[in-house]
């Protein structure tokens, strides 16, 4: 990461872990925004704490000083210990920046801005993969990579969508999706090496 001045001149240059530890670091920088700024992670001076989201975050120890407050996620976790694929804008929940990066990268990429949630592109790839199985003789390739769509579509709602957003957080519906569209996803998977 590069830090500059107002008039766009480098100042400085660092190197971080996925953790957030500096591993290398030229110049300096009196930005409080360091590893992870473009997520609002936030250095908290020389306490070496960040803020992240709702939390705070020891890079040193790789975990949050305090309990997460959705008592279904693990207490003090940073990113379930995988933070080179994961990052925690909110500092509550993993799966908000996920389907963040669905939101704003991959859509917004495909041209549906910001209305086009994932919400919509899961009921529509479940959608086309329940056609596509319902219109495919059974055990065939066609009708194992329908169910593979349907299933995937199935976990990824009941898991992200419905089940772990601030807003309808629910552990039974993640569970349910996660079951259910695992074993969709499955048979579908089955299938298709079957029609091999």
């Amino acid at each position: 990461r590069t830090f500059t001045n107002a008039s766009g001149v480098v100042t400085a240059a660092a190197t971080y872990d996925g953790y957030g530890n500096t591993v290398a670091t030229s110049g300096s920088t009196g930005s409080p925004y360091q590893f992870g700024a473009t997520s609002g992670y936030r250095c908290d001076g020389d306490a070496g704490i960040m803020q992240v989201g709702a939390r705070y975050y020891d890079p040193a120890t790789g975990s949050f000083l305090t309990r997460d407050t959705d008592l279904s996620q693990l207490a003090y976790v940073y990113c379930w210990d995988c933070p080179i694929n994961i990052m925690d804008t909110s500092g509550n929940n993993p799966f908000d920046s996920i389907q963040k990066i669905f939101e704003t990268d991959f859509f917004k990429k495909w041209g549906f801005g910001d209305a086009f949630t994932p919400a919509y592109g899961i009921g529509l790839t479940g959608f086309i993969g329940g056609e596509i199985k319902y219109h495919s003789e059974p055990k065939s390739f066609w009708y194992g990579f329908g169910g593979t769509l349907e299933g995937g579509s199935i976990m990824y709602g009941g898991v992200v969508v419905i089940g772990s957003s601030a807003e309808t957080r629910n552990p039974f519906l993640m569970m349910w999706g996660a079951i259910v569209g695992g074993w969709l996803m499955y048979e579908g998977a089955e299938d298709i090496y079957q029609s091999w």
